[in-house]
Order: structure tokens, then sequence, then C-alpha cells
């Protein structure tokens, strides 16, 4: 194996003595088959509170299409049990008053975070050093969902 003397000057054109730090990590890095960069997400990743996490996985199951697929079975099954099987003893007839109560509770939790970037979003950009990016998508200029 070559000493860094002769790969430094191989890639660099200069003795290893006259390499910056960052030249001298680069090179130490390429001759011990290491990867420079640092992977920021899993950084990031390792830094996120239980709540963080939890919410992400939620975001993973509610945002698939088994899941879509699964509540449009279930709304369907909701709406033929009631309207269909239960002519006259329905736990929840038509207007099904129950389910939009449902509805309303689940979009209560849901919805804002859709098109705003979070505090968490910012902080990933922010470790991998695209600031001002966050900005993307901010609903500073429009007013706030249901006029609060």
């Amino acid at each position: 194996m070559p000493h860094l003397n002769e790969i430094s000057q191989i890639l660099f054109g200069k003795p290893s003595s006259q390499l910056s730090e960052i030249e001298r990590r680069i090179l130490t890095h390429a001759k011990e088959r290491r990867p420079v960069s640092t992977d920021t997400h899993a950084a990031f990743d390792t830094s996120l509170a239980f709540g963080a996490r939890l919410a992400d996985a939620i975001a993973r199951i509610g945002g698939s299409w088994t899941f879509i697929l699964s509540f449009c079975a279930f709304l369907i099954a909701w709406i033929f049990i009631n309207s269909i099987l239960l002519v006259r003893g329905a736990f929840d007839p038509y207007p099904y008053i129950f389910l939009n109560l449902v509805f309303r509770c689940s979009r209560r939790y849901g919805h804002y975070d859709v098109a705003e970037p979070s505090g968490r979003t910012r902080s990933l950009c922010r470790v991998e050093g695209l600031r001002g990016q966050s900005q993307i998508g901010s609903r500073t200029d429009r007013a706030p969902p249901h006029g609060g």
C-alpha cells in the first residue's frame, strides 16, 4: 500500500505535510476506505424524541395505500351496515352523525402539517446545511385555517 505522502502527491500535487486539515482528513478516510460524508438523516433520526418517532410511524401508516383502501372499505361497511342491515335498529342511522363526529375529530389532529414545514423540517435543514430551504411552502403569507 502506498504511503500517504505518495497518495498526497498523486491526488493533490503536494506532499502530505502541506495539506490542509480537510485535505488530510479526506486522504485519511480514502486510505482507510471510510466514507468522508455523514448520513445527516441517520444523525437526525437518532436525535428524535420518542413522540417524534411515534408521529413518524403513524404518518407512514396513515399515508399508505393499505390504510387508504382499508379506510374506504370501513366506510362502505359502516354505511352498508347502518343503512341496509340495521334498518330499524341502526346505531348510527343516516345522516351518520357519529361517523361525522369521528371524521371531525380525526381531521382536527391530522391536516395542519400537510403543507407547512414543521420545526423538525427546519431542524433537518440546519443539519444538512440547507439554510433558507425550510421556508418553501410556509404559510406565513396566508390566513390561518378555520379563521384561527
